[in-house]
């Protein structure tokens, strides 16, 4: 966003720059047009000192991240697409330009009915997600790995690997467990906020 106000304001500078010297109207209104000129350059470097936009990190503003957070659960229909769910909507609200998704071991064919409502009810999208199957390639694409109550399948090694155990039921106790699953989300959310680029 920062690189695209930069060359709006840098185009709007380039005219202005070019009206005050070819426009004989202002020509006469403006004794010396040089001068027009070099407050508009030093106006120009102004925009280029500036910072991120406000609201952004200064870690992650200059540029995004294309691999995603995977969410690992066995069936991949309820605390995966639970943390997914709640990651996205506040990396969004926290300027963090990376999306999460989820993955199951031996992933069922929907949702769980426990998850479906209660995403719902908790003022979330739950149209077309659907479970799917890790893969190696979701492990080795991933900027981190989250398992849920359960351990990577042997032979897939995580560069980065967290392991969120002990976590209540969500089909059994929506609530605590999205509630246990927020906190561990936004602390996820705060690392990756301050962690360096690569």
């Amino acid at each position: 966003m920062f690189a695209v106000r930069l060359l709006a304001d840098t185009c709007l500078c380039r005219l202005l720059l070019r009206a005050a010297e070819s426009s004989p109207h202002q020509a006469k209104a403006c004794p010396q047009p040089r001068l027009v000129s070099v407050w508009l350059f030093v106006f120009v470097l102004f925009l280029l000192s500036l910072g991120p936009a406000h609201g952004q990190s200064s870690t992650w503003s200059a540029t995004g991240s294309a691999r995603p957070v995977v969410f690992v659960c066995e069936h991949g229909s309820a605390k995966s697409a639970v943390a997914a769910a709640f990651f996205n909507q506040l990396a969004q609200a926290r300027g963090l330009p990376v999306q999460a998704v989820f993955r199951g071991l031996t992933p069922d064919t929907a949702l769980s009915a426990a998850t479906r409502r209660g995403l719902q009810q908790d003022g979330l999208v739950v149209a077309g997600l659907r479970p799917q199957a890790l893969t190696e390639q979701d492990v080795a694409g991933a900027l981190e790995v989250v398992t849920l109550g359960c351990p990577l399948p042997p032979g897939m090694a995580a560069g980065k690997l967290q392991r969120w155990d002990g976590l209540a039921s969500v089909n059994e106790e929506y609530v605590v467990a999205r509630d246990q699953i927020k906190q561990r989300v936004a602390q996820l959310v705060e690392q990756l906020r301050h962690a360096p680029r690569d």
